[in-house]
């Protein structure tokens, strides 16, 4: 699943507000930060169309107080886009965005940094919605405007997002040499940087080995997952999350290599953090959670334990993101897989037709989860 998984790992697009409400004194007057952080708080919670008209009333709100291309609307107008994408409403994300750039390219100018943190927004909708041509034209001139920052501007953190993002999208073009090449200068930048997070260095490294993988240099692929489990090791405690999921990655190259006895510990270790992460509740915020759990427990071939969380959490999925949605494609996938295992492969592949429709309705056929049910239906 190395397409499925890459489409995830994207550096995607996050509402823009979160930061800043955490250290602003509120005045509950001001109904723009209210409808702001009214709009924080509902998408931290899952209730996407809740913010987004919360988001929605911020804009108008924000318009009449600026004016209608003034660059205090460009952060409203990204929460929005984000919002729309979390919702699959992926040509109102592409419209609010593409409103930001032009307001930033009035105000700003062309060449400006503050330009290309729009047009790299652009770039990762369209990334994420499976728009490889669009993604590439305009992550290509992100890149352009950071590398040509003068010293005193230059933002060494999101020139490697940049080059990240880049050499992902080149990866889906099969451009793989040149996906390499950006995804080590990814790399190469944030290794300079003093106080980076280890979850951005964990992130290059996995990009760098999906790359590694689909050349084919399966030992490079290994001394980046396994370089990866160092970093969450170092930077994460012993039952953090991330690093059972650098675990787990490391698990299953040393399962594709046959190297079995040094995969089941760290498939082990993970299942045991996981487990630790759910209990009984099936809400959003257990969410990724539960399909961590899920995909370890089919991992360990445990197929009635994962069948079993995602039935459960199904229905959480669908209250959240609505009974069609991406989201919900990909559980019905892993549900799938799970019932397979279990020999279930009737009920398996009505699920599997199901999401099929569902992801055909949202993207290309040549986007990595079409493409993933597709192969799952030929099996």
């Amino acid at each position: 699943m190395r397409h499925l998984g890459s489409i995830f790992l994207v550096f995607a697009l996050a509402l823009s507000s979160q930061s800043g409400f955490a250290e602003q004194t509120m005045d509950s007057e001001d109904a723009l930060s209210m409808a702001e952080v009214t709009a924080v708080d509902r998408a931290q919670r899952g209730k996407f169309t809740e913010a987004l008209a919360s988001e929605q009333n911020a804009l108008k709100l924000a318009e009449n107080r600026y004016g209608p291309t003034h660059p205090s609307l460009v952060p409203i107008l990204a929460d929005l886009a984000t919002l729309d994408r979390d919702l699959a409403l992926y040509p109102q994300a592409e419209s609010n965005l593409q409103w930001a750039l032009a307001i930033r390219q009035r105000n700003f100018g062309i060449d400006d940094l503050r330009t290309a943190e729009s047009l790299g927004q652009l770039a990762s909708l369209y990334f994420y919605w499976g728009h490889w041509e669009d993604a590439e034209f305009f992550q290509r001139k992100a890149v352009v405007l950071y590398k040509q920052a003068p010293a005193s501007a230059a933002d060494p953190q999101r020139l490697a997002e940049a080059f990240g993002l880049w050499g992902q999208i080149e990866l889906e073009f099969g451009k793989k040499d040149d996906a390499l090449s950006l995804l080590k200068k990814c790399g190469e930048i944030l290794e300079k940087i003093p106080e980076v997070p280890a979850s951005q260095l964990i992130q290059s490294l996995n990009l760098l080995a999906s790359t590694y993988h689909a050349l084919g240099k399966y030992p490079e692929e290994g001394s980046c997952l396994e370089k990866a489990l160092q970093t969450a090791q170092k930077g994460f405690k012993a039952n953090a999350v991330e690093l059972a999921d650098a675990q787990q990655s490391l698990a299953g190259f040393y399962h594709s290599q046959g190297r079995e006895k040094e995969a089941q510990p760290l498939y082990d270790s993970a299942l045991k953090i996981y487990q630790g992460c759910v209990g009984s509740y099936f809400g959003y915020s257990s969410l990724p959670y539960v399909q961590k759990l899920a995909k370890a427990r089919m991992a360990a071939k445990q197929w009635k334990e994962a069948e079993g969380l995602l039935q459960n959490i199904l229905p959480s999925c669908r209250e959240i993101y609505g009974t069609s949605h991406p989201q919900v494609a990909v559980f019905l996938l892993e549900l799938a897989q799970a019932q397979e295992g279990l020999g279930q492969t009737g009920i398996a592949r009505e699920n599997l037709k199901t999401a099929l429709q569902m992801a055909r309705s949202f993207y290309r056929d040549d986007h990595p989860l079409v493409l993933q049910i597709q192969k799952e239906l030929r099996r």
